[in-house]
């Protein structure tokens, strides 16, 4: 297959990144659309989805979860404390750490998206078998491993 600028036959390995890349996209731009029929965004959504899961956490742990700077991070705590949705505390004895967890609203909320996101996945992910998602999980995990080094 030419590539579009230099005429030149596009190897495996740059197929295989515009691949990844679109399905990428397509997979982020569905789910998102559909956190926001739910009145959520994504990184609100992954960062009260790991409350869910872990209890509590550091709020620059949430933004290492969320990708997303340290700026960002307390604009969106602080968003999601206002919505009361998670409680922000300070830590007792260093001062500069604050820990975040779900409030009771919170747990209600997640248990409400959970549910209907993955109603939403469920749906989505349809044409896999369930065996074919378990196998590409594992074959995802083992490439990023070895990548990783």
């Amino acid at each position: 297959m030419p590539s579009y600028e230099t005429g030149l036959p596009m190897n495996i390995n740059m197929k295989l990144l515009v691949v990844l890349h679109k399905f990428n996209l397509t997979i982020i731009k569905k789910a998102q659309a559909n956190l926001a029929d739910l009145g959520i965004g994504l990184t609100e959504f992954a960062i009260l989805s790991h409350l869910k899961e872990k209890g509590r956490s550091k709020v620059q742990r949430l933004g290492e979860i969320a990708s997303i700077t340290s700026g960002s991070i307390t604009y969106t705590v602080n968003k999601l404390v206002k919505g009361q949705l998670v409680v922000k505390e300070q830590d007792e004895e260093d001062k500069r750490v604050f820990w975040v967890s779900l409030t009771d609203q919170g747990h209600r909320q997640m248990d409400h998206l959970l549910k209907e996101h993955g109603a939403f996945l469920d749906q989505l992910f349809s044409v896999l078998e369930e065996g074919e998602k378990q196998d590409l999980i594992d074959q995802m995990k083992s490439i990023g491993k070895r990548i990783e080094g």
